[in-house]
């Protein structure tokens, strides 16, 4: 277990990995049956996978949850959800780097659905804006394949 001389290193400690390997998104699940009355239903969630057991315990211990497991490819699973991520994004947010703007909209989000009650949803269209915004913040992270090929005298570029 590693040792923190205080707060602010445990955080940034956390905001590291954060910034490196997790994944900070705002799901929009469908519901089947009558469990809402939209049909869906958003869950907030920090995602950490991760091949070695002992830092994902490490990240268990830093988080406070509970929520870990292994999956069918063998990678440890750690995950939060708004509970949780209520009070750890204001303590991570000010040492992330590169997923400081995802970590902030969802903590946005999380703000937002606090509001929320049964069949009352005045925040829907802003999570909507929220949940569009993550993926596309998304898709710019994932790296891009590009391979060149010669067709003909041609240099074609595919990605």
């Amino acid at each position: 277990m590693i040792h923190f001389p205080n707060e602010e290193s445990k955080w940034s400690w956390l905001a590291g990995i954060m910034d490196c390997d997790a994944c900070i998104t705002l799901l929009k699940i469908k519901t089947k049956g009558n469990k809402t009355r939209r049909g869906f239903c958003w869950l907030p969630i920090l995602r950490f996978d991760q091949k070695s057991e002992v830092l994902i315990e490490e990240i268990q211990n830093v988080l406070g949850t509970a929520n870990m497991h292994q999956n069918c490819r063998k990678f440890w699973i750690c995950y939060a959800t708004s509970t949780r991520l209520r009070h750890i994004l204001p303590e991570v947010i000010p040492f992330l780097s590169k997923k400081r703007k995802q970590a902030i909209l969802l903590f946005d989000a999380i703000l937002l659905l606090s509001e929320h009650k049964f069949h009352f949803t005045p925040n829907d269209e802003r999570l909507e804006e929220i949940y569009q915004e993550l993926q596309s913040l998304h898709e710019k992270g994932k790296r891009r394949v590009t391979t060149h090929v010669k067709h003909e005298n041609k240099e074609v570029i595919r990605t």
